[in-house]
C-alpha cells in the first residue's frame, strides 16, 4: 500500500449542454462541453478527526466531526457527502482541510 499524500488538488471543469439537456441519460442525443469554470479542490491532512472546509467564491467556512457530520445543506452537503470516500479509504485519514 501507498502511502497517501500530506496534501492533494484537482479541478473539475464545468459543464453546459448545447442542445440535449435531460435527453441524454433516456437514449436521447446530447452535445455536452466543458467550460472554464469549474471547482477547484484542495485537501491537507489534520492532527485531529473532524474536517475543515471553506468556499473561497462564498467567503463562507465550515468545520465538522468527521465521523458525525451534522445535517447540511447547499455547498456543506456536497463536500460532506462527496469528501466521505476519500477521508475513509484513499487517503486513509480521519481528517482533512478542504
Amino acid at each position: 500500500m501507498t502511502t497517501p499524500p500530506e496534501r492533494a488538488a484537482a479541478f473539475g471543469p464545468g459543464r453546459v449542454n448545447l442542445i440535449g439537456e435531460h435527453t441524454d441519460y433516456n437514449g436521447g442525443l446530447a452535445l455536452p462541453f466543458a467550460i472554464s469554470d469549474g471547482v477547484t479542490v484542495r485537501a491537507q491532512r489534520l492532527s485531529d478527526p473532524h474536517v475543515q472546509a471553506a468556499a473561497t467564491d462564498l467567503g463562507e467556512r465550515d468545520e465538522f466531526p468527521l465521523h458525525e457530520p451534522p445535517a447540511a445543506e447547499g455547498w456543506r452537503a456536497f463536500v460532506e457527502s462527496a469528501g466521505q470516500p476519500a477521508w475513509r479509504r484513499e487517503w486513509n485519514s480521519p481528517t482533512s482541510k478542504i
